[in-house]
């Protein structure tokens, strides 16, 4: 088998440097067109094949690359494909998120499917310039990968170590308002009426904590099934809701008893329960509070207060954080918190 031939050969029989090889081949324009064509037949002669040697890549080399922007932004519900069909908050979020991506020139693309491994699948695919992800995500390998690239998670619990940025709420801010404002009212205990949601992760354990300091006795009720997903949406499971009502009427605690809802469709559920079992009978029940702006409420005499989230501050802030992030991968990262109110009903 005959030797291939090499560089050094080339610029043997042309007579020229190997430097001036290596120009000719990769088509660069300093070259005097008479020593490029006599490089050019003595490769010819020799059949000469640029980049020919073991294990080297073919062809000339390629020019200095680019950091081409897709202008996209990945909105992944990770851990909770559902979120966005049977939680208000997660739906202002996306929407938020949407009109905030496009007044900065990026499209915000919503990550929504049933497998972890399939929302991971489509992250590699789209090669967003960044992730906003909201709520926990749903296994180790989604949170590998959010490690590896642009990332800010809006609400739940923020990551362990350094792994991506974090905008979200302080737990304990929203159960000292709840709490002062049941206090305010006259109660003695509070009730606390919750979904299992990922927005509010662990907030009954600072209800708890903050009933103490108020000096309110502590129930709480907080069940992933009072909803269901049904063919066309989101479905309030009254039953559940009934069911898990008996016991607190049975014994509501030192009263009057006041109630902080996480969802306001929960609350009105609620609300009618109790009107439904006690039918003209005393209610030890004084006020309730929901996580959501009034809808119809004025004039429901047990609604109070409402806490107001600012989700248009945390898509804000989402945003802004990962724009920043795209430009600073190796920055430390960071932790933001946004601050609630409580909106009086009247």
């Amino acid at each position: 088998m005959s030797k291939r031939a090499s560089i050094t050969d080339v610029a043997k029989r042309a007579g020229v440097s190997i430097s001036t090889v290596s120009l000719v081949m990769n088509n660069r324009p300093n070259v005097a067109p008479d020593t490029a064509k006599a490089v050019r037949d003595a490769a010819r002669e020799l059949d000469y094949q640029p980049g020919g040697g073991p294990g080297k890549k073919r062809g000339p080399k390629p020019g200095p690359r680019r950091n081409l922007l897709s202008r996209q932004i990945g909105v992944v519900l990770g851990g909770y494909p559902d979120a966005a069909l049977r939680d208000g908050i997660c739906t202002a979020l996306v929407q938020g998120i949407a009109s905030i991506c496009g007044t900065e020139g990026f499209q915000a693309v919503p990550v929504i499917a049933p497998d972890p491994e399939e929302v991971r699948t489509l992250i590699r695919h789209a090669k967003f310039d960044g992730l906003l992800l909201i709520g926990q995500p749903a296994n180790d390998r989604l949170a590998d990968l959010l490690c590896r690239v642009p990332a800010v998670q809006l609400l739940g619990l923020p990551p362990d170590g350094g792994g991506w940025d974090h905008v979200g709420f302080d737990g304990l801010e929203v159960a000292r308002r709840v709490c002062q404002a049941l206090a305010e009212e006259g109660c003695k205990t509070c009730w606390y009426l919750g979904m299992q949601r990922f927005v509010y992760h662990q907030l009954a354990e600072c209800m708890e904590v903050e009933c103490r300091q108020f000096g309110l006795e502590f129930r709480t009720v907080a069940q992933a099934d009072y909803f269901a997903i049904g063919p066309s949406g989101p479905v309030l499971e009254c039953g559940a809701l009934g069911r898990d009502l008996a016991p607190l009427l049975a014994d509501p605690g030192t009263g009057p008893v006041g109630v902080f809802a996480e969802n306001t469709a929960l609350a009105l559920a609620f609300q009618a329960q109790l009107r439904e079992r006690l039918g003209n009978g005393a209610s030890p029940v004084r006020a309730i509070i929901s996580d959501s702006t009034p809808c119809c409420l004025h004039d429901g005499p047990l609604f109070r207060n409402f806490v107001d989230l600012h989700v248009s501050d945390v898509a804000r802030q989402g945003v802004d954080q990962l724009l920043w992030r795209i430009n600073h991968r190796n920055e430390p990262r960071a932790r933001r918190l946004v601050s609630v109110s409580l909106w009086p009903s009247a």
